[in-house]
């Protein structure tokens, strides 16, 4: 809705123009940003909790990345962790 305000459209004009050009909608767009600062943060940072991912890429808890990050990569962020060896 904000982004819709911020260009002048109504959400649903804004989202149908946004998901046409970008193939997903705004809310998966964003979440899929935020999932991919998360991930570049697990994988450069060994020390990072992932509380502290999850701030730092907007998520409102660890709970809201672990389930988002399992949706999109089909595995535990700690798990993402450990398989490449950044334990």
């Amino acid at each position: 809705d904000k982004l819709a305000d911020v260009i002048g459209m109504s959400a649903r004009s804004f989202t149908r123009h946004f998901t046409n050009t970008v193939g997903e909608t705004p809310a998966k767009f964003v979440e899929y940003a935020r999932l991919e600062n998360a991930r570049l943060l697990i994988e450069e940072d060994k020390a990072i909790s992932l509380q502290e991912a999850a701030t730092a890429s907007g998520f409102s808890s660890t709970e809201h990345l672990t389930r988002a990050f399992e949706r999109r990569f089909g595995i535990h962020p700690n798990q993402y962790r450990t398989s490449f060896n950044l334990t």
